[in-house]
C-alpha cells in the first residue's frame, strides 16, 4: 500500500529551455500551493500560483489523479479555461517529495516538484522575487 499524498504541499516547475515558445528561456519557474485529498489512491485538490507570465491575480486549477505505489499521475485543469495540464511523477524521500514531469498537448514539457508543507517550510521565493504564503502544520 502507498503513502497518502493527502495534505497540503508546496511545489516549484519548470518552463522548458530552448522552446520556440520560450526561445530566450524568459519564463521564470513558479511556485504553487497544493492541497490534496487522497482517498485510497485517488487524488483531488487544489492549486494556487501566481500568474508569473502576465502579472495577473492568481491562478487556481482543480487536481484528479491517483497514486499507485509510489508513482502519482494527475491532471491539473485551471478554473479560468486553460489547456490542462499531465503530471506524472514519484514519490521520493520517504514520501516527502514529488519529482517529475508536467506536460501540455503537443511538445511543451517541464520538470516539476512538491514539497510536503509543514512548520519548517518558508515562503517558496522564484527567481522573479515574488513569494507565496505556504500553510503551516501547527499541529505538531
Amino acid at each position: 500500500m502507498s503513502a497518502t499524498v493527502a495534505g497540503s504541499w508546496t511545489g516549484i516547475y519548470f518552463y522548458p529551455e530552448d522552446h520556440p515558445d520560450n526561445p530566450d528561456d524568459l519564463w521564470p519557474p513558479t511556485a504553487f500551493v497544493a492541497e490534496l485529498i487522497d482517498r485510497g489512491g485517488v487524488i483531488t485538490g487544489v492549486v494556487r500560483e501566481p500568474d508569473m507570465l502576465h502579472d495577473g491575480p492568481e491562478r487556481t486549477a482543480e487536481i484528479e489523479g491517483m497514486v499507485t505505489g509510489d508513482a502519482v499521475v494527475f491532471t491539473k485543469t485551471p478554473t479560468d479555461g486553460a489547456d490542462q495540464i499531465e503530471y506524472a511523477g514519484t514519490l521520493i524521500d520517504e514520501g516527502r517529495r514529488i519529482e517529475g514531469q508536467w506536460h501540455i498537448a503537443g511538445d511543451w514539457s517541464g520538470r516539476f516538484r512538491m514539497d510536503r508543507a509543514g512548520s519548517t517550510r518558508p515562503a517558496e521565493t522564484v527567481e522573479a522575487g515574488r513569494t507565496m504564503d505556504v500553510p503551516v502544520d501547527s499541529g505538531r
